[in-house]
């Protein structure tokens, strides 16, 4: 970092500020170092955040590990977050490595401000929160994804012709199922879904990834009563192209 602090004073143009990722905590050492001020980016939310806090807090008034049938219970004073909300299992001894990463990852050191991925009016009272423990300035100037190009996020083959197929369907008729690119479920549960959206009677798009089931191919361990009886209203595919089928004119107004 010193190197390219270096080039760029070479180049005539003058460092203003450092800015780094929450993460890379080692930045802080070298801004004061070089005498530079530095802002800490948080990429997640203030509400995520200060779970941490909550989290620190119940550690420290030994409130915590809890039974399991308290998970569910709200946690006084930080409503509606309960304690299977927290981000680390709190039924458990939590390791001190664990807790010193934490500290770090949420300590701003000397940075002069802070910020957030998030927008004031979605997390207005975390932010309030947080204020009293980082006496700086706060810039919410998130969703950052609003910000970036449009990339391709897909790490599976996204079958295209199902777009086709959506505009062919009458507006707000066709159910869109995906368990998403991690879950995985047994076979039972397939055929249940399966039979789920057959006695809908409602068109359906259904994106069925090979790896949904642990240890074979989910679309060969479809029914083949269930895809004959289906095939004239419902679009099965290995993986879709989520982010083009969410904004398909099919919902809208939905």
């Amino acid at each position: 970092m010193m190197k390219m602090v270096a080039e760029e004073e070479v180049c005539g143009r003058q460092v203003a500020c450092i800015i780094y990722d929450s993460i890379m905590n080692f930045v802080d050492a070298v801004a004061g170092r070089l005498k530079l001020p530095s802002i800490v980016l948080r990429t997640t939310t203030a509400a995520y955040m200060h779970s941490h806090n909550v989290m620190f807090q119940l550690l420290a008034e030994n409130l915590i590990p809890l039974p399991e049938c308290q998970l569910e219970a709200a946690i006084p004073e930080v409503y509606p977050l309960r304690f299977k909300d927290l981000p680390l299992p709190a039924t458990i001894e939590i390791p001190q490595i664990v807790l010193d990463f934490m500290h770090s990852y949420m300590d701003i050191r000397s940075s002069s401000a802070v910020i957030w991925n998030t927008i004031d009016q979605l997390d207005h009272w975390p932010l309030q929160q947080l204020e009293q423990h980082w006496p700086v300035p706060f810039f919410s100037i998130g969703p950052f994804h609003r910000m970036a190009p449009a990339v391709a996020t897909s790490l599976l083959e996204e079958e295209n012709s199902c777009l086709s197929w959506l505009d062919k369907q009458a507006p707000n008729s066709v159910i869109y199922a995906s368990l998403g690119s991690v879950a995985i479920i047994d076979e039972n549960e397939l055929i249940e879904m399966a039979w789920g959206l057959a006695k809908s009677e409602q068109p359906f798009l259904w994106a069925v990834r090979p790896s949904l089931l642990n240890g074979s191919d989910a679309m060969k361990s479809l029914p083949e009563e269930f895809i004959e009886i289906t095939q004239e209203r419902g679009m099965v595919v290995k993986w879709a192209p989520q982010k083009k089928v969410l904004a398909h004119q099919q919902w809208e107004g939905s």
